[in-house]
């Protein structure tokens, strides 16, 4: 259950753009079309048994790199997540109306020649009748493996991510369905709070700060 919950919670991060390794190597570059994508995650436990839906997700794409996330829980509990370009990528605190501040949001164009040029590049694939870019990865520490499959035509956002325990146990983040067009979405108007950045680099830019210059 323990490990369940830390992929889990890795793949929610991994959609709201802070965190996974080719996505903070890749970014979102500007596209050339908006699109809506539906998005599913499935546990498989060690010992064979599953599928186990653990989440489903709609996030909602402009052609600017601007987006917003909706997660849905078996339990019912939703979360929502948004970036907006030149603000940051933020998740929303309904309960405390508030809105926590995650990282910034830039645009940066790529292009295929830099996916093949990056550290883990296997191959290309199709999914979904999408071209995708697979990157493997090990973890020497956990003996985790990670699968991910970038897309360049949706503004190089993973398509797929298998992520797979060293006891067998498997997570799969996978878009199940994609609608092209500009979606239209709002987002609330909350008091930012930067508690939760601050906790995670405040202690990276303290150290900066008393290097010598």
């Amino acid at each position: 259950m323990k490990l369940k919950g830390i992929l889990v919670t890795s793949l929610f991060l991994l959609s709201l753009g802070v965190a996974g390794y080719i996505v903070a190597r890749v970014h979102h570059p500007r596209g050339t079309q908006g699109f809506t994508l539906y998005i599913r995650i499935t546990d498989y436990r060690a010992d064979g048994s599953g599928p186990i839906v653990s989440a489903t997700k709609v996030r909602y794409q402009k052609v600017d790199g601007s987006w917003k996330m909706v997660t849905t829980y078996p339990n019912g509990r939703v979360d929502v997540g948004f970036g907006q370009m030149g603000r940051g990528v933020f998740h929303v605190d309904e309960k405390n109306q508030r809105l926590d501040y995650l990282s910034g949001l830039s645009p940066r164009d790529i292009s295929e020649e830099s996916l093949r040029a990056t550290p883990g590049f296997v191959a290309e694939e199709s999914i979904i009748d999408f071209k995708t870019f697979h990157f493997h990865s090990t973890s020497e520490d956990t003996g985790e493996s990670l699968d991910t499959y970038v897309c360049p035509a949706l503004q190089g956002y993973p398509v797929k991510v298998l992520s797979t325990s060293k006891n067998g146990a498997k997570n799969i983040y996978e878009v199940t369905q994609v609608t092209l067009g500009e979606p239209s979405f709002t987002v609330p108007n909350y008091p930012v709070d930067m508690t939760r950045y601050e906790a995670t680099h405040g202690a990276t830019a303290a150290t900066a700060n008393q290097q010598p210059k």
